[in-house]
């Protein structure tokens, strides 16, 4: 995993976002989150041990996005942190179901076809409405990321839920809105709030307030 501390203020809170796959920092550029240090995770291609730095603030949010949801939780991070609130946004801990998550079929295709002409494109306007692909990674090294989390969902199954708080967008083309619910429903002790968001709500700035007020609490 890859760490890249965005914001610093020396602050006693820190919020850990955990990306989607393919990602990189760059698309956290226009978060405004006055008052706390911001690490972003990305780049599951292998899972990496905690940053010490991580364990020295008063408080720690997590919001995790897409297969971060994921990556958050099998990853073991949460159990080492600081307290603070724990959010899932548009993902669930059993993100390669039928039933609870991306189809299967759908999630082969994605591995097998992301080298095509155009594929990337496409999926980039499935999640956020535009084309602009927004991670400086190569496609080589998302596909190779993709194949390690293939791998590795299958070997571990769903792990221990760390979320308080899940928000699932009614538009979201990825994970389908009636698999979240029907994943999350059935967790105790996880509100869900349901918002008219796409897959990727970070563009709006009504959704990055939202999700804001929620890892400031």
């Amino acid at each position: 995993m890859r760490y890249d501390l965005l914001h610093t203020e020396h602050a006693p809170r820190l919020v850990l976002f955990f990306n989607g796959w393919g990602m990189d920092s760059e698309r956290l550029a226009k978060w405004d989150l006055r008052g706390c240090d911001v690490l972003a995770v990305s780049d599951y291609s292998r899972f990496g041990p905690l940053p010490e730095m991580c364990r020295a603030y008063a408080a720690c949010a997590v919001v995790a996005w897409s297969l971060g949801v994921w990556c958050a939780a099998a990853s073991g991070v949460c159990a080492a942190l600081p307290p603070g609130p724990r959010i899932a946004v548009n993902g669930t801990l059993a993100p390669v179901s039928a039933t609870d998550g991306i189809p299967p079929e759908v999630f082969d295709g994605t591995l097998r076809n992301w080298l095509l002409p155009g594929v990337r494109e496409k999926f980039f306007r499935r999640i956020s409405g535009n084309s602009a692909v927004f991670s400086r990674r190569t496609a080589e090294s998302q596909k190779e990321e993709l194949a390690a989390l293939k791998e590795r969902i299958a070997g571990t199954g769903t792990p221990q839920n760390p979320f308080r708080t899940v928000f699932v967008g009614r538009r979201d083309r990825i994970f389908p809105p009636a698999a979240q619910r029907t994943f999350w429903e059935g967790v105790p002790g996880v509100r869900i709030i349901e918002r008219d968001w796409l897959h990727d709500p970070f563009g709006d700035p009504a959704a990055r307030e939202e999700v804001r007020r929620h890892a400031l609490l």
